[in-house]
């Protein structure tokens, strides 16, 4: 490797109230330090905001950390961002779904917007690669644009062996395309004071409580429509919504009758606190509700953690929060409409399939049985959890291998 420190530009932070789309960023950070303690590292933030901004400057403070649109219009390109380009020894695209088309919408804006900055490192000679990205569907005529772009990569790390064999399947010939996990599984970023004075103040001891998400057809708060956060959504869509909160309703009343333990209902996404409010408890027995707490204020991902850290189990319907607790050891039982994409199946790469479940064919029983199952075998069910960790170390340090080479050879 050079004599002088890399400089290395990440792409990152999608969003401000979603935990995962937060986490991203400081997980994928802690793992550069761990490799590259001296090197430049510029984030270049999708979306910020100050209390996001002071964790990542709590945490790394020598980062550095930059906004705006690579194209807006016929503006031209932010001084900063440019001078980011310039300085780049690689550039690397962090987690998510963002190399997709067809899986949702048909809107190219999106493609076109994440592909321009690959292209610009083409332009420039820079080296890039995409670290954790999940690839469910290159819609026709879609793989004409991605394709040329991402053949060029220096390296595409796929959340999931199934994007791994999409990829393949379609005759993409990028050099190193391998299993590589989301950057949300290096975050340590805690705020330890907060979760445990948050946790007195509603009874939930540590390690006596189910950490519990879901995920329904509902607005988002800017009032935006998608397929996902539709701002009216449709008969099927409420089926949908009805289905998977009675599964979720089922789980929590046999977790807390079986077990005597209780529920922390925790948001993933914002969103998400009002529909758990205003859809969920109210399906709850009188004698359940009594030990199901709702967060019903929004978070930071390094109290999340703290608060993921402490619980007995964790079950959700979206996988960030699952990831934070696996960090930390806590067993994890995730049941997901497969619709929303590949991106569930890290968990069976990580050897833990048995707590995989497709939420709208498995019975509410049978997934309510993996979940009661993390409580009575419990030293098994942490010890499961650990060696799926295991795992992740090991292909985190694989990628960081790559990385070193690439910079090496820079």
């Amino acid at each position: 490797m050079s004599s002088s420190p890399p400089n290395i530009l990440l792409r990152t932070g999608w969003a401000t109230q979603n935990v995962g789309d937060v986490a991203h960023t400081p997980g994928s950070l802690r793992m550069l330090y761990s490799r590259f303690p001296d090197a430049h590292i510029t984030v270049w933030a999708n979306h910020l905001n100050d209390e996001i901004r002071a964790m990542l400057y709590r945490r790394f403070p020598t980062v550095k950390i930059i906004s705006g649109n690579i194209y807006d219009k016929e503006e031209p390109c932010p001084p900063e961002i440019e001078t980011a380009f310039e300085a780049a020894d690689l550039f690397i695209f962090n987690s998510g779904m963002a190399m997709n088309f067809g899986l949702f919408n048909f809107d190219w804006n999106g493609p076109v917007y994440n592909l321009m900055p690959l292209m610009r490192c083409i332009e420039q000679g820079i080296p890039f690669g995409l670290f954790g990205q999940s690839f469910d569907r290159f819609a026709h005529p879609s793989v004409s644009l991605f394709k040329p772009v991402l053949d060029q990569a220096a390296f595409i790390f796929a959340r999931e062996t199934h994007s791994v064999a999409y990829l393949r399947e379609l005759g993409f010939s990028t050099k190193i395309i391998e299993f590589g996990p989301d950057g949300a599984f290096g975050i340590d970023t805690l705020d330890d004071e907060k979760a445990e004075a948050w946790l007195s103040a509603h009874g939930l001891e540590e390690k006596e409580f189910l950490a519990f998400n879901i995920r329904t057809n509902t607005a988002v708060p800017t009032g935006s429509d998608s397929p996902l956060n539709p701002t009216n959504p449709n008969p099927e869509q409420q089926r949908e919504n009805e289905k998977w909160l009675q599964v979720c309703a089922t789980v929590i009343t046999r977790w807390v009758r079986e077990t005597g333990k209780k529920v922390l209902v925790a948001p993933e996404a914002f969103k998400e606190i009002n529909a758990a409010k205003t859809m969920l408890l109210p399906l709850l027995p009188e004698d359940v509700l009594s030990k199901v707490v709702l967060r019903d204020t929004w978070w930071n991902a390094d109290e999340a953690l703290s608060t993921f850290s402490r619980a007995r189990a964790a079950f959700g319907m979206e996988p960030h929060t699952l990831i934070m607790a696996l960090t930390a050891g806590v067993p994890i039982v995730h049941a997901r409409p497969l619709r929303h994409g590949r991106k569930g199946w890290m968990f069976k790469d990580l050897g833990l399939g048995n707590g995989l479940f497709d939420i709208d064919a498995a019975s509410a029983d049978v997934i309510a049985d993996a979940v009661i199952h993390m409580d009575r075998e419990y030293e098994e069910a942490c010890n499961q959890a650990k060696k799926g960790y295991e795992r992740i170390y090991e292909r985190q340090e694989h990628a960081l291998d790559v990385i070193a080479q690439i910079l090496g050879n820079n």
